[in-house]
């Protein structure tokens, strides 16, 4: 790649914004292993879910989040959008959405779209929250062995720190940040209890995902 093109896949990041929001991420979670193991992506969801409020769950494929709001919060709203016209939902593109919700979701996309891109998509999202509701991202765990690489279309690594410190440049406030851990009960039990200290020592993680939670501030918060 020639410097040129490097310039433009760069073009419009600000690396000094981008190195401090990384920073402010460090300050509160130091390492990979201060990050809260969660089971499912849905555990994380759910807490940040209003009784009755609305999901849009961005990336959505198959809508398999879906199936956890009808199981755990019937009450709530699920609405869908994906770019793939061969499957049903409420949306096809961004554009086409005229409305808010409480809490938007973006599972397994991010990492698909250059750093540029990601940074405008979560702004995008961001605008598409209602004040004081939340934009939840998923990304593989660059610290789990082979959980990026083993996708020929990723094009971005996120490591936590970096994922929490984008949604903090799109106006969010400082995220939640977990892991995802799902796995037969002795394992997970094995894992969580003496394995963690084999995988700290040598630097891996188990976790295959990680998820940050950032909120958008309430109207009066956001007046300067």
């Amino acid at each position: 790649m020639t410097v040129g093109e490097v310039e433009a896949k760069t073009a419009g990041i600000d690396w000094s914004a981008q190195y401090a929001e990384r920073r402010r991420v460090q300050g509160r979670y130091r390492r990979v292993w201060n990050l809260p193991v969660k089971k499912r992506i849905w555990d994380v969801a759910r807490g940040y879910l209003p009784h009755g409020g609305s999901l849009l769950d961005v990336g959505a494929h198959e809508r398999k989040l879906e199936r956890f709001v009808k199981r755990d919060a019937p009450e709530a709203e699920y609405r869908s959008m994906d770019i793939d016209r061969r499957l049903p939902h409420d949306y096809y593109s961004l554009d086409d959405i005229d409305r808010p919700f409480d809490l938007v979701v973006l599972c397994e996309v991010i990492e698909h779209l250059p750093l540029v891109e990601g940074g405008e998509l979560v702004a995008r999202l961001a605008a598409l929250t209602r004040p004081g509701g939340h934009v939840l991202l998923t990304t593989p765990n660059v610290f789990c062995p082979g959980q990026y690489l083993r996708d020929a279309t990723h094009c971005t690594p996120y490591c936590y720190d970096e994922l929490g410190g984008l949604m903090l440049l799109a106006g969010l406030e400082l995220p939640d940040l977990f892991r995802i851990y799902n796995a037969p009960a002795f394992q997970r039990a094995l894992r969580l209890g003496i394995g963690v200290w084999l995988h700290r020592y040598l630097g891996v993680d188990f976790a295959g995902t990680i998820v940050a939670a950032g909120r958008r501030g309430t109207e009066e918060s956001e007046r300067p």
